[in-house]
């Protein structure tokens, strides 16, 4: 992963924190965007970025967390959720799968509606 195309995510916008999720959205399969692996690069990234400027500034240690929620950058994610419940709120994104010929196999599924394929031009 290169954590420098990802934006800081302190300080980063509701607005731009939107953008990056529609700049997200993958093509093909049952789903348009899967917000557990999304928030998982997110973080990633940020502890990535996190521990450079660490060893930038002298440091010769390393800390290790059990998993990324544990890591302080988990902390940060929070204007990522809400960027996706104001894409759902307005209509662009909503819960499940594209085409609903079997049953929602994961939580974290989200697809484009109608109204987000033409607003996008993916219609």
């Amino acid at each position: 992963m290169d954590a420098t195309k990802w934006p800081d995510l302190r300080g980063l916008s509701l607005t731009d924190a939107k953008a990056l999720i529609l700049r997200s959205l993958t093509k093909g399969g049952s789903y348009d965007f899967h917000l557990d692996s999304f928030i998982e690069r997110a973080v990633e990234a940020e502890a990535q970025k996190m521990e450079a400027q660490l060893v930038a500034r002298g440091s010769t240690t390393r800390t290790y967390y059990g998993s990324m929620d544990q890591h302080p950058a988990a902390q940060l994610t929070g204007v990522l959720y809400d960027a996706l419940w104001e894409l759902v709120q307005e209509g662009i994104l909503r819960p499940g799968p594209r085409v609903f010929e079997k049953l929602n196999p994961y939580a974290d599924g989200y697809s484009l509606t109608p109204k987000g394929r033409v607003s996008l031009g993916t219609d």
